[in-house]
């Protein structure tokens, strides 16, 4: 049914005391949050790039639809400070959670417990990545499905802007417009008199293609693209693209301009909590348990129970979003902040078969709902864990970092490596003199230049010694380490070395 404006912002006492617990929880999040390195390199590429060449050049290296960077060109380029992208991020997942008081079919015990768990209140809202957008766009799609009026056009907007926020929510698109499409199949053989008309599913049908052609064109592996950290990834990118893919092929540079001379586009990121080298139970497990519940029965109970209502309610084909997207994560391209994207997705399950009119009686969906709740309620301590977290230990190093750079005379030589790139987000004009990925200490001493930025787990023992020998002294060491639940951390750490 359509919705008026005032139906539309209305929230009932109790979720507005939920809303505006959420919203202090991500203002404390945010006070103590510094941004990590693939927020920084999203500014970044915001702020050093028109937009065509963003779109259609940058974004190919960086895996990603454009929605998310749309959002941060004008802002970036109206030179916002750097830390705004978390309150960007923060009010996406404020979006999110409001969409999912106002419209979601769940009792209020659910709606009152969901938003506190680490991956919505944390991991998809203060770290400013575009998962941020993920569980917003999911819900409207999950809330349209559900619709007894259908509104083809409007459901392919909503596909449409999921399938360009990620890979992932692009697997998670065709799914759901899959099923979709064949219910509005079954209605145009079964009802005499349809809430759609053919026109208008045409309509629907043309605009989320077009999407989806959208995606390919932006994503497309050119041909000076790098070998991704993801073996896997590299391996499809092969097969379906072969003649573009050149493993050995140096990153391709980005633009050369005043504002950064230097500057080295580094391909995909590379940290240790991606976990790349896991094995596939290993990468099961954080897939289809951690996001969920950290006991493993209870994780695997409610997945199951989901799965049944699912198909009880003759909704079979949503069954396969879930499980293609953890395959993807699995097979294709393994990073731990991707597999709460799974959790998000069994939310949207729940969502799209809920019946609201079911009694308390004992069903499968009140079984379910007891299992839900409870889940939900286990991940808070997550969340209580990151904030206290944040609170003692810095999340990452190039703030610190640059800091201290700033602290420096304006004619100090300053040469970067590796990770360096992660400090200009927090400089107006380019402060290197010479910034690229690989440590190389000829062509740093061949500069002699004043300090030496450097990521400590890139350098060699040969090359410090060399480094040594020339008369550098490391002066500064400034580490951090993002944050995830029951999970060994190690931290990234940017060294300095000084020329007395």
């Amino acid at each position: 049914m359509a919705l008026n404006r005032r139906a539309f912002l209305s929230l009932s006492v109790p979720d507005c005391v939920v809303l505006a617990a959420y919203l202090t929880v991500l203002c404390l999040g945010i006070s103590h949050y510094i941004p990590w390195e693939d927020e920084g390199r999203a500014w970044i590429d915001a702020r050093f790039f028109g937009l065509f060449t963003l779109v259609f050049h940058v974004l190919r290296f960086e895996g990603h639809p454009p929605i998310w960077y749309l959002i941060l060109w004008p802002l970036a380029h109206l030179h916002l400070p750097f830390h705004f992208i978390n309150w960007i991020s923060a009010a996406c997942g404020l979006a999110g959670v409001y969409f999912l008081l106002r419209f979601s079919p769940f009792p209020l015990v659910i709606r009152s417990l969901l938003p506190f768990g680490f991956i919505l209140a944390y991991q998809y809202a203060v770290v400013a990545r575009s998962y941020c957008l993920f569980p917003l766009f999911s819900f409207m799609i999950a809330h349209e499905y559900r619709q007894p009026i259908r509104r083809p056009l409007r459901m392919a907007v909503a596909l449409a802007l999921l399938s360009n926020l990620s890979v992932h929510g692009t697997i998670i698109a065709v799914v759901f417009g899959y099923s979709y499409a064949w219910d509005l199949y079954r209605e145009r053989r079964l009802l005499a008199a349809p809430s759609w008309t053919l026109n208008q599913a045409r309509q629907g049908a043309t605009v989320f293609v077009a999407s989806l052609a959208f995606v390919l064109i932006v994503l497309w592996p050119s041909r000076d693209l790098k070998a991704p950290v993801s073996p896997e990834l590299g391996r499809v990118i092969q097969k379906i693209a072969p003649a573009a893919y050149h493993p050995n092929t140096h990153p391709a540079k980005l633009l050369q301009t005043q504002a950064a001379p230097q500057f080295v586009h580094t391909g995909p990121p590379q940290l240790n909590l991606g976990m790349g080298s896991l094995k596939v139970r290993a990468r099961l497990w954080n897939v289809f348990i951690y996001p969920i519940a950290t006991f493993a029965p209870l994780a695997i109970l409610l997945q199951a129970l989901v799965f049944a209502l699912v198909w009880r309610r003759g909704k079979l084909p949503l069954i396969a979003a879930p499980l293609l997207l953890g395959a993807f994560i699995v097979q294709v391209y393994f990073k731990l902040w991707h597999t709460g994207l799974v959790w998000v997705a069994l939310i949207m399950l729940l969502w799209a078969v809920w019946d609201e009119t079911e009694t308390l009686r004992p069903t499968l969906q009140t079984c379910t709902a007891a299992i839900f709740a409870l889940v939900c309620l286990l991940q808070i301590p997550g969340t209580v864990a990151a904030l206290r977290f944040e609170r003692t230990h810095p999340t990452y190093p190039a703030k610190a970092a640059a800091d201290f750079l700033k602290t420096l005379p304006p004619n100090v030589r300053i040469d970067a490596f590796d990770h360096g790139f992660t400090l200009l987000p927090y400089f107006d004009t380019f402060p290197f003199v010479r910034q690229t990925e690989v440590l190389d200490v000829p062509t740093a001493l061949a500069d002699h230049p004043d300090v030496i930025l450097y990521r400590d787990s890139t350098a060699t023992p040969d090359q410090l010694a060399q480094l040594a020998q020339a008369g550098y002294r490391e002066t500064h060491n400034f580490c951090g380490t993002p944050f995830f639940p029951n999970q060994p951390l190690s931290a990234l750490c940017l060294v300095v070395l000084e020329k007395p």
